[in-house]
């Protein structure tokens, strides 16, 4: 299968769509861990007289730069990514699970619409079978070798084979719908 049809099952898609989600939670946990520099700046007046407030000189500007590291939190931050990572790789193995799944059903479709259509097909041959013996059963009942009960008895073998055969095409219909439904459906015809 390709990784369209794949992608169509809700499930593989739910599947995929938390791992992305856990994958990113892994990095931000892991940024977490990082120091990080903080810049700040600030504009004040050294004079202290409102005679000397308006003075371009006494304008003056600082720029101040802080490092924080995060040191001892009881490594709840190492935690916290092992955490993550945890909940990644259970997301990873549920995705796997979800990819196995639909491979499984899509494998199963193909091997029920196979089995069915097999079966119609033997079907088919039953009815034309069937209907060579009435079309000879009413050529002897024309002829007087046999009697009108013998051709009951063919013509009602001929009815149930075609009713098997209805029954045979709705499995083979029912089996293709379970294959649509294996890949996913969704898709349309080229217009």
């Amino acid at each position: 299968l390709t990784t369209e049809v794949l992608a169509r099952r809700p499930d593989v898609h739910a599947a995929e769509a938390a791992l992305a989600a856990a994958n990113a939670d892994l990095v931000v946990a892991r940024a977490e861990m990082l120091p990080s520099v903080v810049l700040t700046g600030d504009i004040g007046w050294t004079a202290l007289t409102s005679a000397v407030l308006i003075s371009p000189q006494t304008l003056v500007f600082s720029l101040a730069a802080g490092l924080t590291q995060p040191l001892f939190k009881g490594g709840a931050l190492i935690g916290n990514v092992r955490l993550t990572e945890a909940r990644a790789r259970e997301l990873l193995a549920n995705y796997r699970g979800a990819i196995l799944a639909a491979l499984q059903d899509t494998d199963d479709a193909v091997f029920g619409l196979a089995q069915t259509s097999l079966q119609e097909a033997l079907q088919q041959q039953s009815v034309r079978n069937a209907e060579r013996a009435y079309a000879i059963s009413e050529a002897q009942l024309s002829a007087g070798t046999i009697d009108l009960l013998a051709l009951l008895i063919t013509q009602t073998t001929l009815f149930n084979a075609r009713n098997q055969l209805v029954s045979a095409r709705l499995a083979r219909l029912q089996a293709a719908v379970g294959l649509f439904r294996a890949l996913g459906g969704g898709w349309s015809l080229p217009t």
